[in-house]
């Protein structure tokens, strides 16, 4: 059984609560985060609240159609800092009621309450505990797998109720193709083309892709091809919960001289400042997250992984120098989060290496590095399927790999 939690809106409530404004009932709201000094015909609206969807307004509209459409539509800056930063209280409140929680995006987790409904005496009572502790900004459902448990959304504890499994695969059968998006876990793009390919084959439901069979999904599409069917026929994977990250995090400001000629040198003394505080407690950083407090409101966050886990300014600051550029507007201080710890000499190199040795120890360096960015299913191998057929497709095949090879 899973529980799964939505927070609805969540980057357009952050967004509203940054800009200190009262909103009447009502009001058309959407964001648009795009460059403020770029024209509209050239910004995308990415997030709209309910008033902005009935006047016409939908994400992906450019900021100019989406103004003509909705001429009272208000238009606000994404704050994502906000967002992560009250995602995060989110889930540490989850987590404090005794549940382990996976979250594969902001604003959605689920986890297993098989062991808490004796603790708070059924299911309903646990449900009720977690909208208090949500504070009641919360969709539940309830369901077998966590397809299923997101299919049945409701907005109070009465009103969620717990699929059984005789259910399942019939509304599974029912559902689109497009419930697979972000299920797969084998990249936005690598979804995309499945989708696109199981429609050009004709297919629209889940049902017809459960009916095409396990072997052949995973003949024609690979990895992704499995895991689509696995969804259709109700079968996922166990339960990922999160685990506490240790973090480093340094500030600095930003002078207002209204040009971005200072972002260089106050990017140079965030990575000065962040290496100094990681050689102080001997760790180095396998991952780095750089975010922007802008001056006329909102936020912007960009994470980059080095090739190396390190500690040197150098080395923190070379992957974000181009993304000074994506910026949209002059922001008031600049500050750097270091993730993924490790030890401060992550590879020690010795005076006689064998190359056999060398190249296991680059491998399972590379390995580490992927699983840090992406997680494990980001990582897959090629191997030999059917190499006598007479379709290139089929004659090797991409699963996923545990461990490298040596």
């Amino acid at each position: 059984m899973f529980v799964y939690v939505t927070v609805p809106d969540l980057e357009l409530r952050a967004a509203m609560d940054a800009s200190g404004q009262t909103w009447p009932e009502g009001t058309a709201v959407a964001l648009d985060p795009g460059d403020r000094r770029r024209g509209l015909r050239h910004r995308q609206i990415t997030h709209v609240n309910r008033a902005a969807r009935i006047g016409g307004v939908r994400p992906g509209m450019t900021v100019g159609l989406a103004v003509d459409v909705c001429p009272g539509l208000r238009l606000l800056r994404p704050d994502p800092v906000r967002a992560v930063r009250a995602w995060e209280d989110g889930l540490r409140r989850i987590e404090g009621l005794g549940a382990e929680v996976e979250s594969p995006r902001i604003g959605s987790a689920c986890f297993d309450p098989t062991g808490l409904i004796p603790l708070y005496g059924g299911l309903p009572g646990l449900l009720k505990s977690l909208f208090e502790a949500l504070g009641g900004r919360c969709l539940v459902g309830v369901g077998p797998t966590r397809l299923a448990a997101s299919m049945d959304l409701g907005t109070s504890a009465g009103e969620v109720r717990a699929m059984n499994s005789a259910e399942l695969q019939g509304r599974l059968d029912t559902l689109s193709l497009d419930h697979l998006r972000g299920r797969l876990e084998v990249g936005p793009g690598s979804e995309e083309d499945l989708i696109s390919s199981l429609r050009w084959l004709g297919m629209e439901r889940l049902g017809e892709l459960r009916q095409l069979g396990r072997g052949p999904a995973t003949d024609r599409f690979g990895v992704a091809g499995t895991r689509a069917w696995d969804v259709a026929s109700g079968r996922e994977e166990l339960l990922r919960p999160r685990r506490p990250e240790e973090e480093v995090r340094v500030t600095v400001e930003v002078p207002d001289d209204g040009s971005s000629i200072g972002l260089s040198p106050a990017l140079a003394m965030v990575c000065s400042r962040l290496a100094a505080s990681l050689a102080g407690i001997g760790r180095a950083a396998r991952s780095v997250r750089l975010e922007a407090e802008l001056r006329d409101g909102g936020s912007w966050r960009c994470e980059r992984s080095p090739k190396v886990p390190t500690s040197n300014p150098d080395l923190l600051r070379i992957p974000f120098e181009p993304a000074l550029e994506s910026i949209p507007g002059m922001p008031a201080g600049l500050s750097m989060v270091a993730t993924s710890l490790t030890g401060a000499c992550p590879i020690q190199s010795t005076l006689f290496e064998e190359v056999r040795e060398s190249r296991r120890r680059k491998i399972d360096e590379a390995v580490r590095q992927v699983k840090a960015v992406v997680g494990s299913p980001g990582l897959l191998k090629v191997v030999e399927a059917n190499p006598r057929s007479r379709l290139p497709e089929r004659r090797v095949m991409l699963v996923p790999c545990d461990a490298p090879e040596r």
